[in-house]
């Protein structure tokens, strides 16, 4: 999620390829409120289900925790934390940052992590591992520590840009998503000189990635879906789904239509954007940045367009969401909820809660909620992660705190109207600042 700053010649360039845009996200006409869930967590990156009404909650210090009908469970789920590379507390993009069950967990009890580990080639900073692990089988609530399988590493040349989502999508294949190996511009130690990672698929880094979890293959701990794009080839790698990506930090499918992947791919200098991932697709990275050219003496065709885009400083790293397929908001089926790390500048915490409006047959316009009875936005938090349960509401997990240290971590639940008890929950989880601090500034200024 790595923000770096545009400079005013990079600006001018984009302005002179002749781009037109408006800088300012527009407020839509769609209401939600906010209901808190949890609080005391860390630094939680996502929200899952098991196919159950419990929710899995990632944190990034490396626990996985349980909420359920009594609460947030005081023992974790999972903690492999002793196997974490040691997260910087003012800001890390490594961590724990993925989970995913197997669609017949209730049968075989197998989940899916993704982590940031020691050990990566000299002058390399670390590796991500995808691995399985098993319930325990006496405790449902508590994974078996020693049942990991590794299932795949990938060496890191830098700390961020680590991607991390994992999700099973309708064809039964675990998909993962894969930054570009971090720094900036796609280019350094661990960077193909000339077209950057993201555009080099002999690499695993700048890519999604699907395999078949339930086989193996000679020389893998799993197998190569035989429709993959490199499916046999012996240079490029046969585990890329799709490639061209920048920091492609969450996705999801779906759950109704014809279950597309929708994808939040953060962008460098000026653009965050969301993408419909197809098979085989090229999403410009680095080539281009959203729509802009990011490296003109790359080819600038070839590529598949985000469906929407925005610009910094409105936002600094877009967080990707779900097609809302609930019951409780009706007003949202339908709708791709989604959001943004925080405005600019990342020094003061405030998160965004978006969605896509469709403004003609397969174009959107990205527009902002109004949350509360007096839109108060999401007030002084980092907007993290957004997750679903087993009946497609949706949850923010936030924090007040920018990297994973103290203990301000929550998670909230979107509602169509407030709940009882949910100003005052708000309150306490923000603090002394947050909305009570923009309500008085309002009030000062009539």
């Amino acid at each position: 999620m790595l923000y770096k700053k545009a400079s005013l010649v990079f600006a001018l360039s984009v302005l002179a390829l002749g781009h037109t845009f408006s800088w300012a996200i527009p407020k839509g006409d769609k209401r939600v409120f906010i209901t808190p869930i949890a609080s005391g967590l860390v630094s939680p990156v996502g929200l899952t289900h098991a196919g159950d009404d419990r929710l899995f909650v990632i944190d990034q210090v490396g626990q996985i925790r349980i909420i359920d009908h009594t609460g947030l469970r005081p023992a974790p789920f999972l903690d492999p934390s002793s196997k974490l590379v040691t997260l910087r507390p003012r800001y890390d993009e490594r961590g724990l940052l993925g989970l995913a069950f197997h669609p017949n967990f209730a049968q075989n009890g197998k989940f899916y992590v993704y982590y940031s580990a020691p050990g990566a080639p000299a002058d390399w900073n670390h590796h991500s591992v995808i691995s399985e692990f098993r319930v325990s089988s006496s405790d449902p609530n508590m994974a078996d520590p020693d049942s990991e399988r590794i299932l795949l590493t990938i060496d890191q040349p830098q700390s961020n840009h680590n991607g991390g989502h994992l999700a099973f999508g309708p064809d039964g294949y675990l998909y993962i998503s894969s930054g570009d190996g971090g720094g900036a511009n796609d280019e350094g130690i661990g960077h193909n000189p000339q077209i950057g990672n993201g555009q080099d698929t002999t690499t695993l880094l700048g890519k999604v990635l699907r395999i078949d979890v339930d086989t193996q293959e000679p020389g893998r701990q799993y197998a190569i879906p035989s429709d993959n794009p490199f499916h046999g080839s012996t240079t490029d790698r046969p585990e890329i789904y799709a490639w061209g990506f920048r920091n492609p930090y969450s996705f999801s499918f779906d759950r109704g239509g014809t279950h597309q992947l929708f994808l939040g791919d953060v962008g460098q200098n000026l653009v965050e954007e969301v993408d419909i991932v197809v098979k085989g697709g090229n999403y410009g990275w680095k080539a281009k940045e959203g729509t802009l050219t990011f490296d003109p003496n790359l080819p600038q065709t070839g590529y598949i367009d985000p469906i929407a885009e925005y610009y910094h400083p409105e936002g600094s790293a877009v967080i990707g969401g779900f097609v809302y397929r609930g019951s409780d908001i009706p007003d949202l089926v339908g709708t791709y909820v989604f959001g943004d790390l925080s405005k600019l500048p990342l020094s003061t915490a405030a998160g965004r809660l978006f969605y896509l409006r469709e403004v003609a047959p397969g174009q959107f316009e990205v527009v902002e909620f109004q949350i509360g009875p007096n839109d108060e936005g999401l007030g002084q938090v980092y907007l993290k992660g957004i997750g679903e349960d087993v009946r497609g509401e949706l949850y923010l997990l936030v924090s007040s705190v920018l990297g994973p240290s103290g203990s301000e971590g929550a998670v909230w639940r979107l509602s169509p109207v407030p709940e009882p008890g949910t100003l005052n929950a708000v309150l306490t989880l923000l603090g002394a600042g947050g909305l009570v601090a923009r309500q008085r500034r309002r009030k000062s200024h009539r």
